[in-house]
């Protein structure tokens, strides 16, 4: 039994290897693309033709995967967050200057959320 099938397409006179087998070749073998998925079979949505080389391949796979009860897992998903990266801020000029920028930034705004309005507040060193 020949695991990785490939369909044949005729294009111009010319044969060459498909990218799936056609929908068409899938209904001729009483196949549904889900179950054609699930065994691992390459399909093409976009194809309409059908070759009879194609059928009698698919249905050869049939008889063994029947016979030895094929499945193919899903491929795993990862899972979790993945990581984000950070442009280098570091050691450079370029870097100390944003970092400078960012930190008297966050300072004004501290300083903004903190004002007291009038002289409320205020103790001057200096003596009226």
């Amino acid at each position: 039994m020949v695991r990785n099938l490939s369909p044949i397409v005729e294009h111009k006179g010319k044969v060459r290897e498909g990218k799936g087998f056609s929908k068409a070749e899938l209904i001729a073998v009483e196949l549904t693309l889900g179950r054609a998925k699930s065994l691992g079979l390459p399909v093409d949505q976009k194809r309409g033709s059908s070759h009879d080389e194609n059928v009698e391949a698919l249905k050869e796979f049939i008889k063994g995967a029947k016979d030895l009860d094929i499945k193919v897992s899903k491929p795993k998903m990862k899972t979790g967050k993945t990581h984000v990266g950070r442009a280098y801020r570091g050691r450079t000029s370029a870097g100390q200057k944003v970092k400078g920028l960012r930190k008297a930034r966050g300072l004004q705004k501290v300083k903004g959320s903190r004002k007291v309005k009038g002289n409320q507040g205020i103790k001057s060193s200096r003596k009226n």
